[in-house]
C-alpha cells in the first residue's frame, strides 16, 4: 500500500505525456535555476555532482563566476575541462570518432600486437552524432 501514492502519480504523469506530449512537472524541474546551474558545471570535465552543488550553494551560477573566484581551487582534470570546453562539449561524428579510434589502435598496437579496440556506446547503436565516444581496449 506504501507504494499506491507512487503508482497513481505515474499514471497521472504518463496521462499527462500521452495528451500533450509532455510532462509540466518534469519541463519546470529542467527549468529550474538549480538544475540548469548544476548541468552547466557537471558539463565541464572534472566537475562532478558535488563540486558542482557546492558552487552552486555558493552562489554562483556562470562559468566566470567561477574562473573570476580566487579561492576556488581547479584541480588539473577541472582545469583541462574548463580549457578545452569548446572541444570537449562539441558532438563529435562517428568518422572522427573512428579516426581518433585509429590513431590509438595504431599506438596501442606499437605496444601490444594483439590488443583489440572497439568504438562502443551510441555509434553502435547507429547514431551519427555523440557528445562522448567510447572506446574499449582488450588486451590479450
Amino acid at each position: 500500500m506504501l507504494f499506491f501514492p507512487l503508482f497513481l502519480k505515474l499514471a497521472d504523469t504518463n496521462q499527462e505525456i500521452l495528451q500533450y506530449g509532455r510532462s509540466f512537472e518534469v519541463e519546470k524541474i529542467l527549468s529550474d535555476e538549480r538544475c540548469q546551474t548544476l548541468k552547466l558545471f557537471t558539463s565541464v570535465f572534472g566537475v562532478g555532482p558535488k563540486t558542482a552543488e557546492k558552487w552552486y550553494r555558493r552562489g554562483f551560477r556562470s562559468f566566470s563566476g567561477v574562473l573570476s573566484e580566487p579561492s576556488i581551487q581547479l584541480n588539473r582534470m577541472q582545469q583541462s575541462g574548463f580549457l578545452h570546453y569548446g572541444d570537449i562539449s562539441r558532438a563529435v561524428s562517428k568518422a572522427e570518432a573512428q579516426a581518433v579510434g585509429n590513431i590509438i589502435d595504431e599506438a596501442v598496437h606499437v605496444i601490444t600486437p594483439n590488443a583489440i579496440l572497439a568504438l562502443t556506446g551510441g555509434f553502435r547503436r547507429y547514431k551519427a552524432c555523440l557528445l562522448l565516444s567510447e572506446l574499449i581496449l582488450q588486451m590479450k
